[in-house]
C-alpha cells in the first residue's frame, strides 16, 4: 500500500468524522502518515480548546494509529531550499506548511489537503484534493 501524508485540515476534519464521503474513498487507498507538524497543530489546538482529559486522551491514541514523519537533516535540507525557493518567486510559504512539504518532498509522498494554493508550485511536491 502506498503513503500519503495528511495535512492537518485533513486530519483534522478524519478525527471529528466531518471528511466527505469522496475524499474518505480517495484517502482510504493509502497508509496514511501524519508529519510531527500536524501532530503538534492538533494537539495545540486541543489545548487551546481546554479538551478534557479524556477527549484528549481519545486524540493521542488516535494519532499513535499514523506512522509520524519527523525532521531530520535531510527535512531540514528541503525546508531551507523550498523556503528559499518562496521568498524568492515572491511567494512566501507559512513556515509549518513549508516543513510538512518538507517532509514530503524528502519522502517522496504526495500530500493530501484541502489547502491547495498554500502548496501549489512547490518543485517536487505531489498533491491530492484541494
Amino acid at each position: 500500500m502506498d503513503f500519503l501524508v495528511l495535512d492537518t485540515d485533513v486530519a483534522s476534519r478524519l478525527h471529528r468524522g466531518t471528511i466527505p464521503d469522496e475524499v474518505r474513498a480517495t484517502i482510504s487507498t493509502f497508509r496514511g502518515l501524519l508529519t510531527f507538524v500536524t501532530v503538534g497543530e492538533m494537539l495545540r489546538g486541543a489545548r487551546r480548546a481546554r479538551w478534557g482529559r479524556r477527549r484528549f486522551r481519545e486524540l493521542e491514541e488516535w494519532i499513535s494509529m499514523y506512522p509520524q514523519l519527523d525532521s531530520d537533516s535531510e527535512v531540514s535540507q528541503a525546508w531551507a531550499k523550498l523556503v528559499a525557493a518562496g521568498e524568492d518567486s515572491g511567494r512566501p510559504i507559512n513556515p509549518n506548511d513549508a516543513w510538512i512539504a518538507a517532509c514530503c518532498v524528502n519522502s517522496a509522498f504526495p500530500l493530501a489537503t484541502f489547502n491547495r494554493k498554500d502548496f501549489e508550485g512547490i518543485e517536487g511536491l505531489e498533491l491530492l484534493l484541494g
